[in-house]
């Protein structure tokens, strides 16, 4: 929700089932490698950054700070 991406507006955007979005939000590793590649094509194209496991910290994500939804929970 930090980008104000409901999951049936992105699970539409990506050509994902919503049910398949909700699974990848639970980190189900039933879901498939192509639906997990769809979904971060549309984030990227959002604004988000993926940041890879450099072997010290592990993976993350980035997100322009001029793309947050106002009240996102995002705050560190």
């Amino acid at each position: 929700m930090a980008l104000g991406l409901e999951q049936r507006a992105l699970a539409k955007a990506t050509g994902i089932g919503w049910r398949t979005i909700q699974r990848l939000e639970l980190n189900d590793e039933t879901a498939s490698l192509k639906s997990r590649r769809r979904l971060q094509i549309a984030l990227e194209q959002a604004g988000v950054v993926f940041i890879p496991d450099d072997g010290v910290n592990g993976p993350g994500l980035r997100v322009r700070r001029d793309l947050l939804a106002a009240g996102s929970f995002l705050r560190f």
